[in-house]
């Protein structure tokens, strides 16, 4: 017998000029439901007051619906993703304490 090969297929992402610019979100919401997880990305601004001195008003940006599925990957790539920003930090970092000896 012998082992079925994984074929790594590559994948280009074609973004529209209208998604290029983003959203910014500073707030996660997450549900799910025995298939998806449902992420709502909101903008939390200290100038929307609370409601009744405990709410805050969220404004929900976008979206997102993940199929359980999935959520391993999205977890593992967010995971390397911020080891990488990490190590660029920490260099950075490092090469500012080297120029101000």
């Amino acid at each position: 017998m012998s082992e079925a090969k994984q074929q790594e297929v590559e994948i280009k992402v074609n973004l529209p000029a209208e998604l290029q610019s983003g959203v910014y979100a500073n707030y996660l919401n997450i549900t799910s439901s025995p298939w998806d997880y449902i992420l709502t990305f909101c903008q939390v601004m200290p100038e929307t007051g609370s409601v009744d001195g405990q709410t805050v008003q969220a404004a929900a940006k976008a979206r997102v619906v993940i199929p359980a599925t999935l959520i391993d990957s999205v977890i593992n790539a967010l995971a390397v993703a911020r080891d990488k920003q990490l190590k660029m930090l920490k260099a950075l970092i490092q090469q500012g304490e080297e120029e101000s000896k």
